[in-house]
């Protein structure tokens, strides 16, 4: 009768244990998904305001130029009030949603700082001056380091909920979208 009970409590125990890790392994796969989810809204959130960027390689016209730098000027401005309005999933765990959150903030300030080099950008194409030029390069400059650690804080709540790689292949085309932006050669101020 002793080793039946033993057995019986062992049957239970190997029941509930594995039981409790398929819950674990469940509620990991949800968050997982979750996150997933999230990523994919705030890539092609992002990718909506960078995209404009893309058109400007080998653009010579004045006014093409002027066109382009105001749609990605207000795209810009698009996505960062796009994101600053995106909710974090509350079904993740604590610590997942600060680093999101953080995220979010660096990514939302990037966006916001480059709307406003291209501001600077267009009213440089209308005025071409130093002050114009400088301060379209702190903005430019502000805005690819806030995108890049907030893709960076990303990047690390996926790590942290050991979520599955997708194609990074978007991220790495906003990196270098954003890694490229030059005025053209002929439109630049002559600093001495």
């Amino acid at each position: 009768m002793g080793m039946f009970k033993i057995n019986i409590f062992l049957i239970c125990f190997c029941v509930i244990l594995s039981t409790s890790v398929y819950a674990a392994e469940n509620e990991d796969s949800v968050f997982q998904e979750v996150f997933l989810n999230y990523q994919r809204k705030v890539l092609n959130i992002i990718n909506i305001g960078v995209e404009p960027l893309k058109k400007f390689d080998g653009v010579v016209d004045d006014h093409e130029l002027y066109d382009l730098a105001l749609s990605a000027e207000h795209k810009l401005a698009e996505s960062s009030r796009m994101l600053s309005e995106l909710k974090i999933p509350i079904a993740l765990p604590d610590d997942t949603k600060t680093l999101l959150g953080r995220s979010k903030e660096e990514l939302t300030i990037g966006l916001k700082s480059l709307s406003e080099s291209m501001n600077y950008f267009v009213r440089f194409i209308e005025n071409p001056s130093p002050p114009l030029y400088d301060n379209y390069i702190v903005k430019r400059d502000k805005g690819i380091n806030y995108v890049h650690g907030g893709l960076t804080t990303l990047t690390t709540a996926k790590l942290q909920l050991d979520a599955p790689d997708e194609p990074t292949q978007i991220v790495q085309e906003i990196l270098k979208t954003l890694s490229s932006i030059e005025f053209p050669e002929r439109h630049l101020p002559n600093h001495n």
